[in-house]
């Protein structure tokens, strides 16, 4: 058996940055394969869309595959 461990970064945005909204209410925006790219496409809406009440901000989520190896 072959075992992956595959990590991507979500962009995720929430009404607010409070506990409840950000568990209850984010949603994705975009999927990464480096936090770097997450990080810049963040930036960017930061700098085009002014001050909308909302928070940005990239998750790390880590998947672990495994499977036979063919």
């Amino acid at each position: 058996m072959v075992e992956h461990i595959v990590i991507f970064f979500i962009l995720m945005v929430a009404p607010s940055v409070t506990d409840d909204h950000i568990e209850n209410y984010a949603i994705p925006l975009g999927f990464y394969d480096e936090a770097e790219e997450c990080h810049a496409t963040k930036m960017w809406i930061d700098e085009h869309q002014g001050e909308l009440p909302r928070y940005l901000f990239c998750l790390p989520v880590s998947v672990q595959l495994q499977g036979e190896q063919i």
